[in-house]
């Protein structure tokens, strides 16, 4: 039969046609394996019942297969007697008496089938029906479909082809196991052999114990091996185990390096006799031969010398035989030499030397620790170590060996104490321990060497004096020798140049500082100062590694031991008080800065209401700023209508700044990338916190260090959306405009545009005759795509501001031209709406509301002191009237005029007078005695009709069209309406209503 594993079944081979019983060596020899494999395999095979053994000789064992009556069942029948029942074509029970399985066999517990030569079922046993789960009549078909798995779980395709009939009836016997049922939960042990005359007979055992009593056996063999394993590797060098009869039957690697030299395989150790195998090592053999003959453990008496080795042996007694230990005991046998060297050593030195236990207690003492302590031998030995001692020490060098003991690193520390002798006053001695450890790592005591260290601590004492006011002091100390390398730094200069002690000492100065510090502290030391070759300095040091800091220095020459000098500094880190000055520094200026724009803020104020003229206004402004110290100087300048260049109108603190330089307000320039120009286009103000490095100033790089400035602002002179021109204001400290200057500098571009407004006003009011600028633009509809009727006319008379950007134009249309004027709102971006609010008086026009922002012909006007008069499109064609004082730029005037209006032509240029001076008193009595929003609100309700009886409008519709609530409206009209009938009625009143305070009313 086939064994249950492969390799069981190689070994249950070996005995086929074998009738007499064979020892192990026989079998070993025929499976070409290990003697301790094959005894394993033997042994398994004879628990499960496959093979008999029995013992021979002291240590010897023979192996057989069971004899047929060894089979015999528990009633004593044989397989030939055994009963079989297998179902006919009707399915009924057999009974004849010549069955293939006898009757009798029902009862056995081993089933048992025949199959014919076709492979079909002849008979089978009720055990066999039962192990294969079947009841009733058991036909080949229900067995055929009896599902069956292999080791591996793998259900077989045909059973009765591949397990209950032999591919060739003269084939040998075969075993298979295997799982039986859908629950594959039961085993079977089922074997087959081919009958005479054809056919098979198929023999089942349930085998599901022994199955399962395999599987714990082998994984407690596994188990046990990796313990043996494990065992191995933490016990022994290596391992080796004989048998009863004295044959090496497993050997690993180590134990054949050991025992028989490098590079011998185990291989070659295995089934040789112990005389053999350690012919190499005689003490081994002898220490086996020992335990084998005794049966009790044997070692060797001490180390087995072995080439350059020192071996212990060890053989310890097992049930088939013994294990043999070898372990490399080399080092310990040094050390055990190394000891007794030492020892030698010991008694040899001056210096005292003490061992203790792990108590504390004295265990030895050389003459010279004796000496030291001033008692006998026999006081000391034995005694603890507080005899010389007292209990701080104690306590304090117990903590210490406990941290050793627990660290992971060395045993060894270093300490110091005092040392109390018997007689005489405690020293202080330094000591040298070593922890003492066993074999097996644990603790048993200490050694150590002990020095006087009496006059050492004295000399440390006076240096510790020197080092402590060195080290605790915050400032850096560093002594320089003649070839400018350190030879000491204290741990705050360190620190300062951000480097190790260690790392400082012995470096080169100009590696650590920058040259210029080291220049200066050695030319303060050359210098003739009081007291001589010292002196004090403030530097910026820039270390190597590290941030930069300010530092108060004093130096002073320094002699060293043997005629050498050099200098030693101390260093004092006042960044923050530096920092903090600066702080203060800038505070100030920029207090100062404050204090002198609103100052300015102030004068200019004053000045516009005492009617100065635009250049008064410029010049003060330049003039006080430059002359605050928080400023270098101060320049206002214009833009030119032609190339868009900047040019100068006032300066003060400076001459002739833009002489040389062009500053452009085009954005593709980059010299229109500067803050003046974007000021300019943006009309923000745009600061520069330093010009140095700031790129903005590129173009203009080497004007900026000519002027040494550091910091500049570009402050838009605006006011109502009209560009008055640009202040630039420079400083000579960085960050100058930030956060609340910024804010106020701003606000001076603010006071100087409505001062440069309030002059132009009031020059225009004061002057009796102006410039009338009379501009044709022919074709306006067609010159705007404007596709109505160009007959018809379109007057435009009154405007009205209503905050800066937003104004509302009255006028009157013919009733032919209404569809042209609301066909006029797309065609300029600056018109928003229009509306017809009324007719005139005589009922033939109607009049109107446009909504616009502010135009640039307009805002050009009023920047030179002018207005709109008035402005008509008649059947087409449109005339502009514009009003300036004698003194303005008509030139660009006309420009401005063109830019808004492309073909607009100056057709006349007249002086005209201005309407009675009486009239020209009172308008300019209403202009001052009204705040802006009175005199949007009368404006706007008188030219939209307002005041009409009926009224064209409400003040509602009025108050929509300002952007305001109908009360505030009212509150507005009112107040305008009583100023207006005071100046009428009672000049004087108007002065004493307006100081009451009206604000922006």
């Amino acid at each position: 039969m086939a064994s249950i594993t492969p390799a069981l079944a190689e070994t249950l081979a070996v005995f086929q046609d074998v009738r007499e019983p064979l020892s192990t060596n026989e079998v070993c020899d025929a499976l070409d394996v290990g003697r301790r494999s094959t005894y394993d395999r033997l042994d398994r095979l004879h628990e499960a019942g496959r093979l008999r053994s029995k013992s021979v000789g002291a240590s010897g064992r023979v192996w057989w297969t069971p004899r047929d009556d060894e089979a015999r069942t528990a009633d004593g029948a044989t397989p030939d007697d055994r009963g079989r029942r297998t179902a006919g074509d009707d399915g009924e029970r057999d009974t004849t008496d010549d069955r293939a399985v006898p009757p009798a066999l029902d009862a056995a517990p081993v089933g048992v089938a025949t199959f014919d030569a076709d492979g079909r079922l002849a008979d089978a046993s009720d055990a066999f029906a039962a192990h294969l789960g079947l009841s009733g009549a058991v036909t080949h078909e229900r067995v055929a479909a009896v599902p069956l798995f292999d080791d591996d779980g793998e259900r077989l395709d045909d059973p009765v082809d591949e397990v209950w009939t032999a591919e060739d009836a003269d084939d040998a016997s075969r075993f298979r196991r295997l799982r039986v049922g859908r629950d594959q939960e039961r085993w079977l042990g089922v074997s087959t052999d081919g009958l005479e005359g054809g056919g098979v007979v198929a023999t089942t055992r349930e085998i599901t114990a022994q199955v399962d009593w395999e599987l714990e056996v082998t994984n407690a063999y596994a188990a046990a091996e990796l313990e043996l394993d494990e065992f191995r590797t933490r016990a022994v060098d290596g391992f080796a185990a004989v048998d009863a009869g004295g044959y090496v039957v497993d050997v690993d690697e180590r134990f054949a390096e050991v025992t028989a030299g490098g590079g011998t395989p185990p291989d070659a150790l295995l089934d040789q006799h112990v005389d053999t195998a350690f012919d190499a090592l005689p003490g081994a053999r002898d220490v086996v031969t020992t335990c084998l003959a005794s049966d009790e453990p044997a070692s060797s008496d001490g180390p087995i010398a072995h080439d350059d080795r020192s071996l212990a042996i060890e053989a310890v007694p097992v049930e088939h035989g013994a294990s043999v230990y070898v372990r490399d005991v080399t080092e310990q046998v040094e050390r055990e030499r190394d000891r007794k060297r030492y020892a030698r050593l010991v008694d040899a030195l001056g210096e005292p030397i003490y061992e203790m236990d792990a108590e504390g207690r004295f265990r030895f003492l050389n003459d010279a620790a004796i000496e030291a302590m001033g008692y006998s031998r026999e006081e000391l030995l034995g005694s603890h170590v507080s005899i010389g001692m007292d209990e701080a020490a104690v306590e304090a060098v117990e903590e210490q060996l406990a941290a050793t003991r627990d660290a992971d690193g060395d045993d060894r520390l270093r300490t110091e104490f005092a040392v109390e002798p018997k007689d005489g006053e405690p020293y202080p001695v330094e000591s040298r321990l070593a922890l003492l450890r066993d074999d097996d790592g644990r603790v048993t005591g200490s050694a150590g060497i002990v020095r006087d260290v009496s006059e050492r601590r004295e000399r440390e004492r006076e240096l510790e004096r020197y080092e402590r006011i060195v080290e605790t002091v915050d400032d850096g100390i560093y002594v320089l020798d003649d070839a400018d390398r350190f030879t000491l730094v204290n741990e705050a200069f360190a620190a300062m140049v951000d480097e190790s002690k260690a790392d400082l000492v012995g470096a080169a100065a100009s590696d650590v500082l920058d040259d210029a510090f080291v220049d200066q502290a050695e030319r303060v030391v050359a210098a003739d100062g009081d007291p001589p070759d010292s002196g004090r300095f403030q530097e910026t040091v820039r270390p190597a590694s590290g941030e930069s800091f300010v530092a108060d220095v004093l130096v002073s020459a320094f002699d060293f031991d043997g005629g050498e000098s050099g200098h030693v500094a101390v260093l004092r880190d006042v960044t923050e008080r530096v920092e903090r000055e600066r702080k203060i520094a800038n505070q100030r200026a920029r207090l100062e800065a404050l204090n002198a724009v609103n100052a300015i803020v102030r004068d200019v104020a004053t000045a516009a209401v005492e009617g100065s003229t635009r250049e008064h206004v410029e010049t003060l402004v330049c003039e006080a700023l430059a002359g605050a110290s928080a400023y270098s100087f101060a320049w206002i300048g214009a833009v030119d209508p032609h190339d868009g260049t900047v040019s100068l109108r006032t300066e003060a603190g400076v001459e002739d700044y833009l002489s040389d330089v062009t500053i452009s307000t085009d954005s593709t320039d980059e010299r229109g990338d500067g803050p003046v120009g974007r000021a300019i286009r943006e009309g923000t103000v745009q600061t520069v916190q330093d010009a140095a490095v700031d790129p903005r100033y590129d173009p203009w790089r080497e004007h900026v260090e000519r002027y040494g400035f550091r910091s500049s602002a570009a402050i838009p002179i605006t006011y109502e959306g009209t560009l008055y021109g640009v202040l630039s204001v420079h400083a000579n400290r960085r960050n100058a405009f930030t956060d609340e200057e910024r804010a106020v500098i701003e606000r001076i571009g603010e006071v100087v545009g409505h001062a440069f407004a309030a002059v132009d006003r009031k020059r225009a009011l004061n002057s009796e005759e102006v410039v009338e600028l009379d501009y044709r633009v022919d074709g306006l509809y067609e010159r705007f795509s404007v596709d109505v009727d160009a007959e018809g006319s379109i007057t435009f008379e009154e405007t009205v501001r209503v905050d800066d950007d937003e104004l509302l134009v009255y006028g009157s249309v013919g009733e032919d031209a209404v569809d042209a004027l609301h066909a006029l709102v797309p065609a300029f971006d600056a018109w928003t709406s229009v509306s017809v609010i009324g007719s005139t008086d005589d009922g033939e026009e109607s009049r109107f509301e446009l909504r616009t922002s502010e135009p640039p012909a307009f805002s050009h006007a009023a920047a030179e002191g002018g207005y709109i008069d008035r402005a008509t499109i008649e059947d087409g064609d449109s005339r502009i009237l514009v009003h300036v004082p004698p003194e303005a730029d008509v030139r660009s005037m006309t420009e401005a005029v063109r830019s808004a209006y492309p073909g607009a032509e100056l057709v006349a240029q007249r002086q005209v007078s201005r309407p009675t001076a009486s009239m020209s008193r009172l308008q300019r009595a209403v202009a001052d005695a009204l705040t802006d929003r009175q005199r949007a609100s009368l404006e706007a309700a008188y030219h939209a009709g307002f005041f009409e009886w009926p009224r064209d409008v409400t003040g509602g519709e009025v108050a929509a069209s300002l952007g305001v609530s109908p009360p505030t409206f009212s509150q507005h009209i009112r107040l305008a309406e009583r100023k207006v009938f005071d100046l009428l009625l009672d000049g004087d009143r108007v002065t004493e209503n307006r100081s009451v305070g009206d604000g922006d009313r």
